[in-house]
This record gives structure tokens, C-alpha cells and sequence, in this order.
């Protein structure tokens, strides 16, 4: 952070009781300053509009954080490199509006809950690849997603599971393992999304509470599914 001086410092970053805020600045070229950071033990890590950065490889020795990790509205912002030796995450992790975002490299480790919204340049989230098992998974609004390619060993969402507004996602046959959604499970507005055959196992052999499939390109019933009409 020697880049910035103190006014900016004190504009894009924040830290009380714990709590790690960098916003609002748009001079910041990288942050690492924050190589010495290893654990944030009582509160949150939030990087928001910083439109010089390309990487959070400052974050590379950060391991643990006692709160939630919120990386939003980084117009530059490439990758996630540097968030690849976090442990664990008391809270869960949101990407969120991050334009040039292309993968989910370095955050493997994420197990408790994870939403990535708005990421309009995202193809790939194949980091996602050793989780079995999940609290939250929100994949809303990334617009050039075609699969769920990192999916494919989830087995249980102990909460909800939303797949919501990706314009181009054909299909969910990385789901095949998924076998328990303890929550809510919303297939929504997903304008080419016409094959459903990757929830087959969950809807005739596993549990499920409440599954809505609406404005797709196709909407089957759970029957549809179980009869093995499962795509269009």
C-alpha cells in the first residue's frame, strides 16, 4: 500500500476490531501490503471498486478469516490468484460484479457458502471441483457460463442452491452427484438452459424440499424427470 498516499490510505482501507475494508480507490495498482496478513480474526475481508487491480496475490499468506470475504466491483480484476491458501472462511465468500473475471481459480477451499453474481466475463468455474458438499451456492447473473464443469463431486447443499439468469448455460449434468438439498433449489431464467437431465439422481433417488424449475428454455415437472423426459 506505499503506492497511495495517506489520504488515500485512509479512504480504501479500514481496519477495526479485525475488519479489512479496501474501497473506493481508484489509484491502488496492487495490494501488496498486505503480504503479512495471515488470519482476520473477528470480522470480514472486503475489496470493492478497486479498478486498478488485476489479482489479490497481496492476500497469498491470508488463511483464515473469521467473518465473510466480499471481492466486488473490481473493474479489472482478472482472477482470484492469491486467495488460494485460505483454509477457512467462517462466513462464506460473494464475487460479485467483477467485469474481466474469467475463472474462480483460488478458491477451492470455500466450504461453508458461495455466490457469484454479475461476473459477465466468467467461463469457467472448475476450481470449484473438490467440493462435496456446500451451505449456500448461488450462481445468479453471469451471462457467458455455459457449464457447471466443477460441480461434478457436490453431493449435498445444506441450504439453498439458486442457478438463476445465466443467459448461456445448455445444461446441468455436473450436478449428477447432487443428492440432498436441504433448502430451496431454484432453476430460474436460465433463456437456454433445456436439459435437466444432471438432477435425475437427486429427483428419483435423493431429498429435496422445495425445487422450482420456471422460465427456462425449457421447464420440465418433477415427473417430466422422473419419466425421463429430462430435456427438450
Amino acid at each position: 500500500l506505499h503506492r497511495v498516499d495517506r489520504r488515500q490510505r485512509q479512504m480504501c482501507i479500514r481496519d477495526r476490531h479485525g475488519f479489512v475494508y479496501i474501497r473506493y480507490n481508484t489509484a491502488l495498482e496492487n495490494i501488496d501490503g498486505l503480504g503479512n496478513l495471515e488470519t482476520i480474526d473477528f470480522g470480514s475481508l472486503t475489496i470493492h471498486s478497486i479498478h486498478q487491480i488485476t489479482n489479490l496475490q497481496g492476500l497469498s499468506n491470508l488463511k483464515s478469516v473469521q467473518g465473510r470475504i466480499t471481492i466486488d466491483n473490481n473493474g479489472l480484476l482478472q482472477n482470484l490468484d492469491g486467495l488460494q491458501n485460505i483454509e477457512f472462511v467462517a462466513s462464506g465468500i460473494s464475487i460479485l460484479y467483477n467485469p474481466q473475471l474469467t475463472t474462480l481459480n483460488g478458491i477451492s477451499n470455500v466450504v461453508r457458502d458461495l455466490e457469484v453474481t454479475g461476473n459477465w466475463a466468467l467461463t469457467d468455474i472448475s476450481a470449484l471441483d473438490n467440493i462435496d458438499i456446500i451451505g449456500q451456492l448461488w450462481i445468479t447473473d453471469n451471462p457467458v457460463l455455459q457449464s457447471l464443469n466443477g460441480l461434478e463431486n457436490l453431493e449435498r447443499i445444506t441450504q439453498s442452491l439458486i442457478i438463476h439468469n445465466n443467459d448461456s448455460l445448455q445444461n446441468i449434468d455436473d450436478l449428477q452427484k447432487l443428492t440432498h438439498v436441504t433448502g430451496y433449489f431454484g432453476l430460474t431464467h436460465n433463456n437456454q438452459l433445456d436439459d435437466f437431465c444432471g438432477i435425475t439422481n437427486l429427483v428419483v433417488n435423493g431429498e429435496f424440499n422445495d425445487l422450482i424449475i420456471n422460465y427456462n428454455a425449457y421447464n420440465p415437472t418433477q415427473q417430466d424427470i422422473i419419466d425421463g423426459n429430462c430435456s427438450q
